[in-house]
């Protein structure tokens, strides 16, 4: 059922007061919850003919060879996948795996931060106020549309379990007209604040891939290159996206949500605008406990110290961690519009 947003916060009150004040509920565990627990989704069916026509592209159209079927239903194939050396916690957005190198890999990314870029950034969504952070970070002179602001949750993550944002945002893009920028997968992106959350920070740095993220005049659907990614938007905070195995054809490697959880304060004078209520589904899911924690004081001593936790954790339980738990300490690096 999640928890719904509550009406505007006073002045010099943080939106999340009312929920750390309500506590538990007693009504069994939440929607999101129990889709994590769940964990089982079943083949998803095949594109019908509508879906695979060229009428249902609209005006929009992919380079050539995509395929551009909408699905159904949203059914995050990547889940359903064997984890490799499920007996190391490496999966999980909030996996201590030698947690100690996390400091120096760090200062590292300090330093080669390249002209223009600076950070990596911490928030922690535990903290009073933590949207402040992020928030100021949604400068005025943007030349993001309204339809794209704010900071945006990827719930479920993509393809790439290892490196996976947790929060986007388009203000940071390189603008090129109203419906096209280029994005680059250094700065803008926040990953957990893990291990492998700064590695995928840094190969992005090393890398220096930068992507074309190109919508509809309405973005109601739009497309992200390199990848065969189609984002499909389902409500006025929400896209689905779609990651192909490659672009010539139809097979989804990945499905996941992007939701937007924050949007940027108004000017001095402006009306305010409450946030989505995603927001409220992205805090509890930071501030709550993992579905499944080892049991015995050694298994979870073996886990925080990112040891093998086999006894501990079985698969299963460290998938549904995965699917469920979001890490509320992120990391970011940051290039000025």
């Amino acid at each position: 059922m999640g928890v719904a947003c509550s009406t505007q916060p006073a002045e010099n009150q943080s939106p999340f007061t009312a929920l750390d004040e309500a506590g538990a509920e007693d009504e069994g565990p939440p929607e999101w919850l129990s889709v994590g627990l769940a964990n089982a989704f079943d083949d998803p069916p095949p594109p019908s003919p509508v879906e695979e026509s060229e009428a249902s592209a609209g005006a929009l159209r992919p380079p050539s060879g995509w395929r551009h079927s909408v699905p159904d239903s949203y059914y995050p194939v990547q889940w359903t996948r064997p984890i490799a050396c499920s007996c190391v916690d490496w999966v999980e957005q909030r996996s201590a795996l030698c947690w100690c190198v996390a400091p120096p890999l760090a200062d590292a990314l300090r330093a080669c931060a390249p002209a223009g870029t600076s950070g990596p950034f911490h928030c922690d969504v535990t903290v009073p106020r933590w949207e402040d952070v992020l928030l100021s970070r949604l400068s005025p002179a943007s030349r993001c549309p309204p339809e794209l602001d704010g900071w945006w949750w990827l719930d479920g993550g993509g393809g790439d379990l290892r490196v996976g944002g947790e929060l986007l945002t388009f203000h940071d893009a390189d603008w090129q007209g109203a419906t096209r920028c280029v994005k680059s997968r250094l700065a803008g992106l926040a990953r957990p604040h893990t291990l492998l959350g700064l590695l995928g920070t840094a190969s992005a740095l090393l890398s220096g891939v930068r992507e074309e993220w190109v919508f509809d005049e309405g973005y109601s659907r739009g497309y992200v290159q390199p990848g065969s990614r189609w984002l499909f938007r389902v409500s006025p905070h929400e896209f689905r996206v779609v990651e192909y195995t490659e672009a010539a054809t139809n097979k989804i490697w990945a499905m996941y949500r992007l939701r937007r959880i924050l949007r940027r304060r108004p000017s001095a004078g402006g009306e305010s605008t409450p946030h989505p209520p995603a927001l409220a589904e992205f805090v509890a899911r930071a501030r709550a406990q993992r579905p499944h924690e080892p049991s015995l004081l050694c298994h979870r001593l073996c886990g925080w110290a990112g040891a093998p936790t086999l006894c501990g954790c079985a698969a299963p339980e460290r998938l549904d961690n995965a699917v469920v738990a979001v890490n509320p300490c992120v990391v970011y690096m940051w290039r000025d519009p």
